[in-house]
């Protein structure tokens, strides 16, 4: 699968310059994909871990296996953690901001049209904030890096879930 994914980041970043990507936000694009292959990697990752998990709770008891399994079983949780509060966030909020980004071209289209129709009274413009790439970019990246800071400092501060009794949910 890493293939794929690496090949499809190579057409995006072949074809930025080219129509229809240079409309489209390449970069929301770039992080989207980034979310995808991240996602498919911990889901990945947990799943292997994870297959033999009646034999890991079966041996906690025993304590030559017991540190192992314990950080096994951490580690797999650290992975659900990662895919849930970081990949997902990174795979669906670059379509949100398309979204918007979208909506608000289409505001100002639709006033454009309003004001041709309409002479007498001109209609006021929706702001661009949302239209431009790099505020869309600022956007991504006040929402995406306190939530990747909490993700790495979850795992080195295990009580993190008091402070922030969302986090812990997955």
């Amino acid at each position: 699968m890493l293939p794929v994914y690496v090949f499809s980041l190579v057409l995006l970043i072949k074809r930025k310059d080219f129509q229809p990507l240079k409309s489209r936000s390449v970069s929301l694009i770039y992080t989207s994909t980034l979310g995808n292959f991240l996602f498919f990697l911990f889901t990945i990752l947990n799943l292997l871990m994870s297959s033999n998990i009646w034999v890991m709770w079966s041996g906690l008891d025993q304590p030559n296996k017991s540190t192992q399994l314990k950080v096994s079983i951490w580690t797999s949780c650290e992975l659900t953690q990662l895919s849930t509060w970081l990949a997902k966030p990174m795979l669906y909020i670059p379509y949100l901001l398309r979204a918007l980004r979208l909506l608000q071209i289409w505001k100002l289209s639709k006033s454009e049209l309003k004001n041709d129709v309409c002479d007498d009274h001109k209609v006021r413009k929706p702001s661009t904030f949302l239209i431009n790439e790099r505020n869309l970019n600022k956007i991504l990246a006040a929402v995406l890096i306190p939530i990747a800071l909490l993700c790495f400092v979850s795992g080195f501060k295990t009580k993190l879930e008091l402070y922030f009794p969302f986090f812990g949910i997955s």
